[in-house]
């Protein structure tokens, strides 16, 4: 059986244009894919009204698998049945990105552990890999974080 877990980490985030929760998408919490890192794609553009102040990029990309000091930071949904064709026809799944199944690190905050204390439960869940053809991956976002 496959998840219904969906990793975001660009514009369908909270507060962002393609906001999930928009579409009736639950926010499970913050988290990250080790060894992954985000890449900003698109137009340069600034926005002052934007959740990211400042970010440049329009929008944003994952590579998967690039090394172990690499993190991509991000939000974890629970996604239900009927969101999955719209969310594969937006992101033109198998052509820019494609929809891969990765353990991602969720970020938990126990009973009784400290509040900065981090601890992480790893959940199996669908992110969608930038994979456009030919494309440059130079703009490499730094910290990870969009």
């Amino acid at each position: 059986m496959k998840p219904n877990k969906l990793f975001v980490y660009g514009i369908l985030k909270r507060g962002y244009e393609l906001d999930l929760s928009d579409h009736k998408a639950t926010f499970l919490g913050d988290a990250h894919i080790d060894g992954a890192v985000l890449y900003g794609i698109g137009h340069i553009w600034r926005h002052e009204s934007h959740p990211n102040e400042g970010r440049q990029y329009h929008g944003v990309g994952l590579k998967l698998d690039v090394g172990p000091l690499e993190v991509a930071y991000g939000e974890l949904w629970d996604i239900p049945n009927t969101l999955w064709d719209w969310l594969d026809s937006i992101e033109q799944n198998g052509y820019v990105y494609t929809r891969k199944v990765v353990p991602v690190k969720l970020q938990e905050y126990p009973a009784g552990a400290p509040y900065d204390s981090e601890v992480y439960k790893t959940v199996d869940a669908w992110t969608y890999e930038h994979c456009y053809p030919d494309f440059s991956y130079d703009n490499k976002i730094e910290g990870g974080k969009f």
